[in-house]
């Protein structure tokens, strides 16, 4: 782990200029490592499909008609 590398030669140093340079690198570093973790992590979930699954009880007596669920008025793939 280089970021790891880059801290502990600043925990080392006496120069005010070398440590600051080797925190810098060790910050840039991480981030760019967080950064492909994190496009990694998106590029893994495209297939990903979301479900929701709801429960409706509905009580039906006789000659009483029922339409359950959304309707939805139109055609295609229209978005209302």
């Amino acid at each position: 782990m280089q970021s790891a590398n880059f801290l502990a030669r600043a925990a080392t140093s006496n120069n005010v200029n070398a440590i600051d340079r080797y925190i810098n690198n060790a910050v840039k570093l991480s981030r760019v490592q967080n950064e492909t973790i994190e496009a990694r992590t998106r590029y893994l979930r495209q297939g990903e499909q979301k479900y929701t699954v709801t429960h409706q009880h509905v009580n039906v007596r006789g000659g009483q008609t029922v339409i359950s669920g959304n309707l939805n008025h139109g055609g295609g793939n229209e978005k209302n």
